[in-house]
């Protein structure tokens, strides 16, 4: 564990909160990142789209999106346990986390990190969030 949190965990995640949510989205930002999530294809079994966005500079900004199964969404923001898959199983042995799944997320306790572990510096390649019970309750809400 690193001050803050583990050691692939960027402090910043302390600072991101709930800054929009209705029945389909929510967004989570602070200044130099956003997480949206939002239903893209309700029908299909990964209906869930999330989309990050960190800006390291004026000029380099890092971003990607990922499709979740609710399960998979559920169990990232720790709502309900989740299921550990096999080809994942990796993650938890060399991160020390909870739960993961490559190229989603990696969780332990409140430190969520999307889509992957980091250095716990600037310039890494995902998302850092701490999970509050607003930001819990936003994505419990979304998933229902």
């Amino acid at each position: 564990m690193g001050l803050f949190g583990p050691n692939w965990w960027h402090h910043h995640g302390i600072k991101m909160c709930v800054k929009y949510k209705d029945s389909k989205a929510i967004t989570v930002a602070a200044t130099a990142a956003s997480l949206h999530i939002w239903l893209a294809h309700p029908k299909t079994g990964r209906p869930w789209m999330v989309e990050w966005k960190v800006i390291q500079s004026q000029t380099e900004k890092t971003e990607g999106t990922v499709r979740f199964s609710t399960e998979e969404l559920r169990g990232a923001f720790g709502i309900s346990a989740t299921i550990p898959e096999p080809t994942s199983q990796w993650l938890f042995h060399r991160y020390d986390c909870e739960c993961g799944r490559q190229g989603k997320y990696i969780r332990l306790r409140d430190f969520l990190n999307i889509p992957c572990p980091g250095t716990g510096h600037d310039g890494d390649p995902n998302i850092s969030l701490e999970l509050t019970d607003e930001i819990r309750e936003a994505v419990r809400q979304l998933s229902e």
